[in-house]
């Protein structure tokens, strides 16, 4: 079975007054314990009525990748080493996480630095594993890969679960969505599929220099 994953629609921008809304983590601490508050109310079972409720934080976040994006614009020498990246994000998990996991890496050496502001890349990576956590539950075992394709990066992430894995809850298709716009919103592409008893979130992160900006 082969997820939905589109972006949210969230073509209305604003900007933030406060400080704290330009910080990328920030942001997506305030999405999820909001997300997390919504699901628990009851009653509600379409993620885009959710995500209609979260237009302001999902704007908010935009304006943090678009801000991240331009920062990195014009500057060649700041390089995202995605395989370090790749290496932080999993202590990052295990370090934070409530649940036992086992988390392998495989790291391609010829996978290229990009230039993409490290914060979104760590995010990306880092989201995508608390998405496959969350799904298949306490024990499962992650696997990242990375591997070069031309001057882009692909990083795949397959989780196993102990059991059969259910479909998605509303919880997981509402952290495929935010992984959808932190995705897309680099330029880069998501696919997301599920079987009997894995999970595989696969992301081509693109060179911002070698394609042009992603960013308006």
């Amino acid at each position: 079975m082969r997820w939905a994953v589109l972006p949210h629609d969230d073509a209305r921008h604003r900007s933030p007054t406060d400080p704290r809304d330009l910080d990328l983590f920030a942001q997506l601490e305030r999405i999820d314990d909001r997300m997390a508050a919504l699901c628990a109310r009851g009653g509600v079972t379409d993620p885009d009525e959710v995500m209609a409720e979260l237009d302001a934080d999902t704007s908010r976040l935009s304006e943090c990748i678009e801000k991240l994006m331009r920062d990195i614009d014009g500057h060649s020498h700041r390089r995202a080493q995605i395989n370090r990246l790749v290496d932080v994000a999993r202590r990052e998990l295990l370090l934070t996480s409530t649940w036992p996991v086992v988390v392998r890496t495989s790291t391609d050496p010829l996978v290229p630095d990009l230039a993409l502001a490290e914060d979104l890349v760590l995010a990306v990576v880092h989201r995508a594993l608390k998405l496959c956590l969350r799904h298949l539950g306490a024990g499962s075992e992650l696997t990242v890969t990375t591997s070069a394709a031309r001057r882009d990066a692909c990083i795949r992430v397959e989780g196993r679960s102990a059991g059969r894995i259910a479909d998605p809850s509303l919880d997981i298709k509402l952290h495929s969505m935010t992984l959808a716009d932190l995705v897309f919103g680099i330029g880069g592409d998501l696919r997301i599929e599920q079987e009997a008893e894995r999970l595989v979130v696969t992301m081509r992160l693109v060179d911002d220099i070698a394609h042009g900006s992603a960013a308006p």
